[in-house]
């Protein structure tokens, strides 16, 4: 698998996963959710970083830097991590 695969599947990976939140939204049939069809722009990127913790901020900082059209993926509203988080992982 090269570079430009492996970033699409992650950043497919990550769409899937904003979409499992809204599940809660979505109409119970049986076993699955059915949801109403959506349209979602599509980006291309060369590089995407997965988390905005120290490394994923500076990682794609860098990329960014090298004239790399990136993509930084963060599950909470903010970036920074555990650092930001006073070192707990759990941010009150």
């Amino acid at each position: 698998m090269d570079r430009r695969e492996f970033s699409k599947r992650v950043l497919l990976a990550g769409a899937g996963t904003g979409l499992s939140w809204q599940a809660a939204t979505a109409e119970r049939i049986g076993d699955y959710y059915e949801e109403p069809a959506k349209r979602l722009p599509i980006h291309t990127f060369d590089v995407v970083v997965a988390g905005g913790g120290t490394g994923g901020v500076v990682a794609a900082i860098a990329a960014a830097r090298q004239g790399a059209r990136t993509a930084l993926i963060e599950l909470k509203g903010y970036p920074g991590g555990t650092v930001t988080e006073g070192g707990t992982a759990l941010h009150s």
